[in-house]
């Protein structure tokens, strides 16, 4: 899927030249995926993740589904998803590269990956407060009878 945006007034989308299309590329495939390329993504949010690049490269490459956004050959936005093909599916990853928020990747990719696991019945993330709002135009609510709880390395 080949999608094209332009810069609108709201927004800071990066342009090859002014008034011209970016072009951005989605797809599933994993081919092009480079520890490096992951590794900047996630320092580019300043997410810890990013910290440890051949777990996190791992982690994204042993996902069930990886849909990501391209700008030529650089790696702009990720979403990844965990499931047991059958009840639930988790997105523990989302996210767009800050220079090309505002541009409808975030929401592309995750359309991506909600029409590929439409059929489950069960579709969980955890969202930064401040993302919350984002996910609800996407169909997620949050939950009122339970918390998320983790535990970290020790």
């Amino acid at each position: 899927m080949k999608v094209g945006y332009r810069k609108r007034e709201s927004n800071y989308c990066p342009l090859r030249e002014e008034g011209e299309y970016q072009l951005i590329t989605y797809t599933f495939e994993k081919t092009d995926l480079t520890k490096e390329g992951i590794e900047q993504l996630f320092q580019s949010v300043e997410w810890e993740s990013a910290s440890y690049p051949e777990d996190l490269y791992q982690a994204i490459m042993n996902s069930h589904s990886v849909a990501t956004a391209w700008d030529g050959d650089r790696l702009v936005g990720l979403a990844n998803a965990l499931s047991d093909d059958s009840m639930a599916v988790y997105f523990h990853y989302v996210l767009t590269d800050p220079a090309y928020q505002g541009c409808g990747i975030g929401k592309t990719i995750m359309n991506m990956m909600l029409d590929r696991y439409e059929d489950m019945h069960t579709k969980v993330l955890v969202s930064y407060p401040k993302a919350v709002g984002f996910y609800e135009t996407l169909g997620f609510q949050p939950e009122q009878t339970s918390t998320p709880m983790y535990v970290f390395s020790r």
